[in-house]
């Protein structure tokens, strides 16, 4: 069911479909509303197991009926070792990853001090989080739709559903293909189908998305870069200055109505 789902997400967005799922499910660097309909079930699974755990009936928690799934997933296996992993995050206590200061960000619900309620919670995110990290592995394994997981110093962008109504199917569909190396650039071409072109500018042989989009030299000297960066703070600042002639008109009606 998942495999036909996502051909049809495929198609919807003008993907290819060597394109991996980890651009559609994964929490990368571009984010999607999309979720995953293995993820939904193992999430729902999990959630199953804690209430039949924790349930107020003795007969149904003494009965300790097991949850069927299939035979490469247990949710039973999942929980226990999500369990195992929460304990284990408390030995370790809080630890801080990046620039950022120790106690910086929001504080951790350690498995002793959360209730009943806050378990059941802290064990599904965990289930959820060791599903993710299984996309993470995927994407290190794979040497060109993978190399966003060595770039430095990039904001990472979430994109909802409200943006993808909005947006263009072939602007959403190059913005997909352009960050996992999806499009068809000459070096790709020439690993598919062994063609050789050279760019247009700078003569060099097969090049690489990221040449053709911000490397080549020529185009930077003859500024092509720099003038679509130009475009884009041309739009900021017509919609900066749009929104300043609105405010002050308020402010303008605002006063006329106060002094009347």
């Amino acid at each position: 069911m998942d495999a036909k789902a996502n051909s049809f997400i495929r198609k919807w967005l003008g993907l290819p479909r060597s394109l991996s799922n980890v651009g559609l499910f994964g929490r990368n660097i571009l984010q999607l509303p999309l979720k995953s309909i293995d993820l939904g079930y193992k999430q729902e699974k999990a959630r199953l197991v804690l209430e039949l755990r924790d349930s107020t009936d003795p007969f149904v928690k003494n009965n300790k009926a097991s949850v069927r799934t299939g035979c490469k997933w247990r949710a039973e296996e999942a929980v226990d070792q999500a369990i195992s992993r929460l304990m284990h995050k408390e030995v370790v206590g809080r630890t801080q990853s990046g620039r950022a200061g120790l106690g910086w960000g929001t504080a951790t619900k350690f498995w002793s001090k959360a209730s009943k309620k806050e378990r059941k919670q802290l064990v599904i995110e965990e289930v959820v989080r060791s599903e993710e990290d299984l996309y993470k592995i995927k994407a290190l394994s794979q040497p060109q739709q993978g190399q966003w997981t060595t770039w430095e110093g990039v904001v990472n962008r979430t994109i909802k559903w409200s943006d993808m109504w909005k947006m263009p199917q072939a602007r959403l569909s190059f913005l997909i293909r352009a960050t996992y190396d999806s499009l068809p650039s000459p070096s790709t071409l020439s690993q598919w189908y062994g063609s050789d072109e050279s760019c247009h500018l700078c003569n060099t042989p097969n090049p690489s998305l990221q040449h053709i989009l911000s490397s080549c030299k020529t185009a930077l000297a003859q500024g092509r870069y720099r003038w679509r960066h130009d475009q884009v703070l041309r739009k900021l600042a017509e919609v900066l200055e749009m929104r300043t002639i609105l405010s002050t008109a308020r402010n303008r009606e605002f006063q006329r109505v106060r002094l009347g």
